[in-house]
């Protein structure tokens, strides 16, 4: 499925998923419309249109942006991939958190979606895994379904080709 893939992904991954930007782009749609409300009341009332409101209206719709211009690049710089063997979790702009866990200890995918996020078609996706690695959650995905269910199927694989720790 070609949301698996990304320009950035390695040509040996199996899955390469990152957070949905539906919702940042819903905020720069909301930060576009404080600051188009904004000019059109300066360019319609002109002078009659008081300096505090209109700072009001140009302050929020700035902070607005620069909130959502973090949001963005902190979603560039997270992801979610396999080569088959392992799980790696990478997130962070500025300081970066990665985890990585064995593939084929993955036991259980669930998927979390709130009535919102079912009609936007995104929602959070956390994996369960035996040992002492614990759950791992990432949120605003693409597809949830679909990437827990590749998720599982690339464990079970992992554990049939024999990739899965021997126990004696």
């Amino acid at each position: 499925m070609s949301f698996w893939t990304s320009t950035m992904a390695n040509a040996s991954s199996l899955l390469f998923v990152r957070p949905s930007t539906k919702l940042v782009k819903l905020r720069y749609l909301i930060a576009a419309a404080v600051a188009g409300v904004g000019y059109a009341l300066r360019r319609n009332y002109g002078a009659q249109f008081p300096p505090p409101a209109e700072y009001a209206f140009f302050g929020a719709a700035g902070l607005l942006l620069a909130t959502t211009l973090f949001r963005h690049l902190s979603l560039m710089f997270t992801s979610l991939s396999s080569d088959g063997e392992k799980l790696q979790f990478e997130e962070g702009f500025l300081s970066k958190t990665s985890r990585s866990m064995n593939i084929a200890k993955v036991q259980d995918a669930r998927v979390d979606q709130s009535f919102g996020e079912r009609l936007m078609g995104i929602g959070t996706v956390s994996l369960e895994s035996a040992g002492e690695s614990g759950r791992l959650v990432m949120a605003n995905i693409d597809a949830p379904r679909q990437v827990a269910d590749q998720v599982l199927l690339l464990a079970r694989q992992s554990r049939k080709a024999g990739t899965a720790p021997q126990w004696q």
